[in-house]
Formats: structure tokens, sequence, C-alpha cells
């Protein structure tokens, strides 16, 4: 599978991440200062959630969690639950993707090194998630000189 890399504008865009712990957090930081409406829904919420979104929620999921949503994150600590999410965000249009299944996504998230006024994103397509994040840390000692 090939992936296209573009930056897009999710200014008041709907952001749905379902999922409560550590990955979940991340994707709702990498979200947060994108301008996007971003919904966070999960049974069980680690302390830091209510500081990156204003929207969440202490829930299980439900479908109608995702209406309007142009982004969903699966990010559960339950494949079939993933997948079940992933398949519900398709059904409405959303782009999504699956924390649990690289194959299951629209998108990946890159490693990404922000200077001055640029971004530079690295990514492997889901296949060297650590090989992306070493070159990211590589690029960043660079323009740190």
């Amino acid at each position: 599978m090939s992936f296209l890399s573009i930056s897009l504008s999710l200014n008041h865009r709907k952001v749905v991440i379902i999922g409560g712990g550590q990955i979940a957090l991340r994707r709702a930081r990498y979200f947060s200062s994108t301008g996007a409406d971003i919904r966070i829904y999960g049974k069980e919420l680690c302390t830091e959630m209510s500081s990156v979104a204003q929207n969440v929620y202490c829930e299980l999921y439900k479908k109608d969690q995702l209406e309007n949503a142009f982004i969903v994150i699966a990010a559960t600590n339950d494949k079939e639950i993933n997948r079940q999410i992933c398949s519900d965000g398709r059904l409405i249009g959303a782009l999504v993707n699956n924390v649990s299944d690289r194959f299951d996504c629209d998108f990946h998230i890159p490693a990404v090194v922000q200077y001055e006024d640029c971004t530079i994103a690295i990514s492997s397509g889901g296949e060297n998630l650590a090989g992306a994040i070493a070159i990211r840390d590589r690029v960043r000692e660079m323009l740190d000189d």
C-alpha cells in the first residue's frame, strides 16, 4: 500500500479519538494545535486528556460519537473495537487511523519536526516507526547546530 504525504487544514473540522490511554493522548496532542474540534471518548481516560482537548467524555464507544467526523482515530486496547470504529468511520466518509493495525488506516501519523515556519514530516507509511523517529531525531540535531 502506498501513501501520499499532504498537509491538511483541520480548522473547525471534527477529529474523534476513541480511547483514553497514552496512545490516544499522543494522537490528541498531535492534533491539538491544528484548530480542529477534538472529541475524545474512552471508558477510562488518563488524567492529562482534559488538558489537551475541551471535549473529553468518559463513555464506551457508540457509533453516533463519530457523527460529522472528518478524522477518526481508533485507539482503544481492543483490536476488534478498533476495527469496528474504523469500519463505522469509513461508512460516514471519515479518514480513519487504527492504532492497532497499520493496514487498517487511511493515513499514518508522521514523525514531525517544527523549524521556524516549516514543518518536516517523516513517514514510513506505517512500515518502520522506529526508523522514522530516528530520522526525525537526526534532523532535529542537524537543525539545532
